[in-house]
């Protein structure tokens, strides 16, 4: 008979990446709780494996996608892309964003969220494999990997 999971240690070793992830994901902060909740609430139905960490990952990853699907989110332009000053500046970066929005579509999943914590997010690459509960190597490597991708997709886009 297998053991069952002690899921308050479970909540509190793993709460604080699951909600960083999601933070990172949701601009809204109390669905972000919401959601780190709805994780953990889906995680109790099942038996935890041995790797809770992936697993949890898999979890959160998933419901993050949910969240979008169903609630069509659109994030919020942040203040220092909302000045006017230079129109034509602002049109620049409107079709480089785009283009780059487009390329990153392009990465496997893994590597775009590498791509996105470590450069939109400012986090370490140590910190990022932490929250995505894979190793530091692992990490380095969809990060070099993405990034030469993300350069091939840009100059097959021309941005």
């Amino acid at each position: 008979m297998s053991e069952k999971p002690n899921w308050d240690r479970i909540y509190r070793d793993y709460s604080p990446k699951v909600l960083s992830y999601i933070r990172g994901h949701i601009n809204n902060p109390s669905d972000a709780e919401d959601l780190c909740t709805e994780v953990f609430m889906k995680a109790m139905r099942y038996e935890a494996p041995a790797t809770v960490s992936s697993w949890l990952y898999t979890i959160t990853r998933n419901t993050v996608i949910d969240y979008y699907r169903t609630h069509k989110v659109m994030s919020e332009i942040p203040e220092t892309l909302a000045d006017d000053s230079d129109v034509a500046e602002g049109l620049l970066q409107e079709d480089t964003l785009e283009g780059l929005a487009a390329a990153l579509k392009t990465l496997k999943e893994k590597e775009r969220d590498v791509i996105v914590m470590h450069y939109y997010k400012r986090m370490t690459l140590r910190k990022v494999s932490e929250i995505m509960g894979i190793s530091y190597q692992y990490t380095k490597m969809l990060h070099n990997t993405g990034l030469h991708r993300l350069k091939e997709a840009l100059t097959v886009l021309d941005v």
